[in-house]
């Protein structure tokens, strides 16, 4: 499955990131021949790849993984490390117009509840420079066509709720000042965002629910708006600078910048959307005929055109597995009475244990496509998903209903998950809880409540305090002093895990930023000492995700089921 996407223009070189059914990913590089495109490369998933950005002149790639930036040489197919730190986590990493330096974010090691910041480095001689050291989360930059001007995202990371906004460096001096025209609202940048003449950048704003395209004048603040629509998802410059890409839920449209005339709007495959990164739209913009390339949900990179619309160039296979299930949708009330979505995936003879599986967050959605979902559908588990308060897709209210709630609320939602499918089920058959990251902390918190029905828990790089997640912190807990205080030990993984009273299985990276390896083992030795099976598995050369480990973390798992399943 195709996760992101970049384009070499000249050359028509082009690079994918593409999800393995594992869920580990890997990035493909292609070139047209002779009237096709082909695969000439690959980047292999150990180097955890990320986010593949081509050098200006196309002979290398550049991407970011495990805290180091790397190349790819496309003609030798080799990878090398250019930048790798024991005090910095390095990541998002774009190239000069030069191509003699990179401009990256990072945050250091040591210190795990630091926000990232702006470094660059020289191709040249090696040269780091920390452009930024700020409070704030420091990301996403791009450098300007000219190289004298770079811009990135910046956000308040003790107020997540204050408007993110956009800050310009001037290269040559260091001087960082922000450009945001209006201080109470968001801004966005997507990876285009520079027009040809380093003088205006295109963004998305974001104003009491509506969403606006506009352009900001760098040097004035200055700010044209150009579109407005709630399904607007990201705008581009083209090259010629006298154009924008404006990215629609449904559509492409391409504006005249000097008077924001639609010049011409083509229409998406049905069913198919631009792939959304981190860093905006997948898209890659042409002068010949008004032209733009972008990934598709639909793993397929696409070519558009008003007058040929668009255009499958590359396909590539999902890669996921595809069991066969029903799926029923349907609400069950939790402890204090809201009402809470849940999905229940059933594959052909289930076996007798069932699975209550908690997505990541917080403030996610839930991915019926997982690849740990489908692995456990796949292996015959019924499979229970609850969209916990604060998960999206179903409304503001419910997404904002766990302000204050983080590691209470949310665990009551699991708990009465399960107990819900209990009595939907007559109490007949066990159920285990599985839950990944935050999930894999509600876990932890899930199986540590009283009077709950679980066989068993498996926690998979469960994040392991909600202070690890400090962005989300100002919101997570009450506001009065003295309820704050006895949450933070109510909703402490690591606390509560003296009353775990079943078989718990905990996977981990040595590398994770969520968790320390001694606070999973002390989780580990507060269940062991009631009495109750636990097993810790620690990943040395992994992080997040274990995506290095997924085969491993597969076989750990599904064993660890069938044993302490009932």
């Amino acid at each position: 499955m195709i996760s992101d996407f970049e384009m070499h223009v000249p050359s028509g070189r082009m690079a994918a990131r593409v999800e393995l059914a594992d869920g580990s990913a890997g990035v493909r590089v292609y070139e047209p021949k002779s009237g096709k495109v082909e695969v000439i490369g690959e980047i292999d998933p150990w180097y955890l790849p990320q986010q593949p950005r081509f050098s200006p002149d196309g002979s290398k790639i550049a991407f970011f993984g495990d805290g180091s930036l790397y190349f790819y040489d496309v003609e030798r197919r080799t990878v090398h490390r250019v930048f790798a730190d024991l005090n910095l986590d390095a990541s998002f990493c774009v190239w000069s117009p030069s191509g003699d330096a990179l401009v990256f974010s990072a945050h250091p090691l040591e210190d795990r509840t630091h926000p990232p910041d702006i470094f660059t480095l020289s191709l040249q001689n090696g040269d780091v420079v920390q452009v930024t050291n700020s409070e704030a989360v420091d990301r996403f930059p791009v450098w300007s066509p000219s190289g004298r001007r770079i811009v990135f995202h910046r956000q308040c990371l003790d107020e997540p709720d204050m408007p993110k906004h956009i800050q310009l460096v001037d290269v040559m001096t260091g001087k960082v000042a922000g450009i945001s025209p209006r201080q109470a609202v968001s801004y966005e940048l997507g990876r285009r965002c520079w027009s040809l003449d380093s003088m205006r950048v295109a963004a998305l704003e974001y104003d009491a629910g509506t969403v606006r395209a506009v352009v900001i004048h760098v040097d004035d603040h200055r700010v044209e708006r150009i579109a407005e629509g709630n399904d607007l998802l990201g705008a581009a410059f083209f090259p010629d600078n006298t154009r924008i890409l404006v990215v629609h839920e449904k559509e492409l449209e391409t504006l005249s910048f000097t008077d924001s005339a639609s010049c011409a709007r083509v229409q998406l495959p049905t069913g198919v959307r631009v792939i959304q990164t981190m860093t905006g739209p997948a898209i890659v913009t042409h002068n010949m005929d008004g032209a733009f390339y972008f990934a598709g949900t639909d793993s397929t990179i696409y070519r558009g055109t008003a007058q040929e619309g668009c255009i499958p160039l590359i396909q590539e296979k999902s890669g996921r597995l595809h069991p066969e299930f029903n799926h029923e949708h349907y609400n069950f009330r939790s402890r204090d009475g809201r009402s809470i979505p849940a999905h229940r995936l059933i594959p052909p003879n289930p076996k007798e244990l069932a699975v209550v599986f908690v997505f990541g967050g917080p403030r996610e959605r839930i991915d019926l496509a997982d690849p740990i979902l489908l692995r456990l559908v796949s292996e015959g588990y019924e499979v229970i998903c609850p969209a916990y308060r604060g998960c999206k897709g179903y409304g503001l209210e419910h997404e904002d209903a766990h302000i204050g709630e983080y590691g209470r609320g949310d665990v009551w939602d699991v708990v009465e998950c399960a107990r819900d499918w209990s009595a939907r089920t007559e109490h007949r058959r066990p159920m285990a809880a599985v839950g990944f990251s935050y999930g894999g902390f509600l876990t932890l918190l899930a199986l540590a409540a009283e009077d709950t029905p679980w066989a068993c828990g498996v926690s998979l790089w469960g994040v392991t305090g909600i202070e690890k997640l400090r962005m989300h912190v100002p919101r997570a807990y009450p506001t009065e002093p003295v309820q704050k205080e006895i949450a933070m030990v109510e909703r402490s993984a690591t606390e509560q895990s003296r009353y775990i009273r079943s078989p718990l299985l905990i996977l981990h990276g040595e590398r994770d930023t969520t968790a320390t390896t001694e606070e999973v083992q002390l989780i580990q030795q507060r269940v062991l000492a009631s009495g109750t099976p636990s097993e810790l598995v620690v990943y040395e050369n992994d992080g997040h995700g274990l995506k290095r480990h997924r085969q491993e973390m597969f076989g750990k798992m599904l064993n660890f089921l069938a044993r302490h399943g009932g």
